[in-house]
């Protein structure tokens, strides 16, 4: 792999000289770079596992009618992430038919964020996860069709 050519087009005197890689190292580096997470804060590792765990079973969530929609860790908030759930899902919003939001906030703890994650998806799918959830979008009117206390949270 060569990188040459070097140009500013606000510097007509910039130069730098030409470098070679091995071609095996070149593309095993972003691989490498992709896959060390070590950088992340543990709320962000933790609701990135999450997530995944739960994406890569997305039938865990349909006995309940709910569809996982995200799960950001916010970095003005490193001690909890939130876990989004829309009901019945996305086709719904999309479609104009009668949807809610749900959201669970759930602590970040000292331990290893992949115990965390997994300890996590065991509880949010073993039972329905609108129970212990706030609405936080939809409207009134879609929660009295969907027979669902009308309480928003934001």
């Amino acid at each position: 792999m060569v990188w040459n050519g070097w140009r500013n087009p606000d510097d007509g005197n910039f130069g730098l000289p030409e470098f070679r890689f091995d071609a095996e190292q070149y593309e095993a580096e972003p691989r490498r770079a992709g896959a060390d997470l070590g950088w992340e804060r543990p709320a962000r590792r933790m609701a990135g596992l999450l997530e995944a765990g739960v994406r890569a079973h997305p039938g865990r969530f349909a006995a309940w009618g709910c569809e996982l929609s995200a799960v950001p860790a916010r970095p003005w908030e490193p001690e909890r992430i939130v876990v989004f759930l829309l009901h019945p899902g996305v086709a719904a919003v999309g479609d104009g038919r009668p949807w809610l939001r749900f959201r669970m906030t759930v602590p970040v703890t000292g331990d290893d964020p992949a115990e965390q994650a997994e300890r996590l998806c065991a509880l949010v799918t073993a039972q329905d996860p609108r129970r212990g959830a706030e609405v936080s979008g939809g409207s009134k009117e879609f929660a009295d069709l969907l027979g669902h206390p009308w309480t928003p949270t934001g």
